[in-house]
C-alpha cells in the first residue's frame, strides 16, 4: 500500500494486478517519512501509537483499505482518492499460480503450497483455492458496511489508460514501467471445467467489476453504493489483516 500525502491518494495493492509496476511509479510520491530513522524508532518504540504519519504503509504492500483507515484519522482518510486496479478472475487466479510455482524456493511457499507442488496443475490448484476458502478480490477493498471504499478501480486490461486517468485526478506525471512479468512462460491449458469452477465461485468479481466469462465491459461504471453483504462471512474471517500471501486460507 501506498500513502501519499502530498498528492492526497492511497493506492490498495491487489495481488498480481500489475501492482509492481504501479508501486514503482507510485514510489516517488509515497510519505518520504516511512523510510526514516527516526520513523523507524518511533515505530520499535511507540508500538500501537505509532503517528499515522509514520506508519510503515510500504513495507505492507497488501493492507486492506479497512487496516488503513484503522490507523488514520478518520477525517484525513476520508480526503484521500482511494483507488486500486483488478484483474479478470481466470485470469487472476491463472497468474497467482503461476506465481507459486515460480517461487518454490521460499520456504514459506514450499511449505505452505507443498501440496500443488506434487500436481503442478491448475485445475488441482483451483481445488485446493476453494477448500482453502474463496477470497475474491473485491474483499479487499470493503468497508465494515460491506460497501466498497475506493473512488476509482483500474481494470489490468486497461492499465495504460486507466493509470492516466488516476495520475489526472492526483496531479502527477509519470511513466508507468512494465515490471515483474512472470518467470513461468510454460503455457498451462485452462480447461472448460475450470472456468466454470472460477465464474462460480469468483461469480461476485465477475459481477461487481463487469467482467464476464470472457472479456469485460468496456462501460462498466464502479457502483459504490452496492452492499456486498454475501461476503460478510468472508470479511470477517479473514479480518482488517488479511494478506494474500501470508493469509490466504480460513
Amino acid at each position: 500500500m501506498i500513502v501519499s500525502y502530498s498528492h492526497n491518494f492511497i493506492f490498495l495493492h491487489i495481488p498480481k494486478t500489475a501492482g509492481t509496476s504501479l508501486r514503482r511509479a507510485l514510489m516517488p510520491y509515497a510519505n518520504h517519512h516511512e523510510e526514516k530513522l527516526y520513523a523507524k524508532l518511533t515505530r520499535k518504540l511507540a508500538g500501537k501509537h505509532t503517528p499515522y504519519k509514520l506508519i510503515d504503509f510500504r513495507n505492507h504492500p497488501h493492507w486492506t483499505l479497512e487496516k488503513a483507515k484503522s490507523l488514520i484519522p478518520t477525517d484525513r482518510y476520508n480526503t484521500f482518492f482511494k483507488f486500486c486496479f483488478v484483474r479478470h478472475p481466470t485470469d487472476w487466479q491463472h497468474s497467482m499460480f503461476r506465481h507459486i510455482l515460480a517461487h518454490e524456493h521460499l520456504p514459506e511457499f514450499k511449505e505452505r503450497y507443498k501440496k500443488l507442488y506434487e500436481h503442478r496443475d491448475f485445475h488441482e490448484y483451483m481445488k485446493w483455492r476453494i477448500d482453502a476458502g474463496v477470497i475474491p478480490q473485491v474483499v479487499q477493498m470493503l468497508n465494515k458496511k460491506m460497501k466498497i471504499d475506493v473512488d476509482f478501480v483500474g481494470r489490468f486490461e486497461n492499465l495504460n489508460d486507466d493509470f492516466d486517468e488516476i495520475s489526472r485526478r492526483v496531479g502527477i506525471e509519470c511513466k508507468l514501467p512494465f515490471l515483474n512479468k512472470g518467470k513461468n512462460k510454460k503455457e498451462i491449458h485452462i480447461s472448460q471445467e475450470t472456468k466454470r469452477l472460477i465464474y462460480h465461485y469468483y461469480k461476485i468479481d465477475f459481477e461487481v467489476f463487469g467482467y464476464d466469462k470472457e472479456g469485460y465491459d468496456k462501460e462498466w461504471i464502479l457502483n459504490k453504493d452496492r452492499e456486498i453483504h454475501e461476503l460478510k462471512s468472508v470479511y470477517d474471517k479473514v479480518g482488517i489483516d488479511y494478506d494474500v500471501w501470508r493469509k490466504n486460507e480460513f
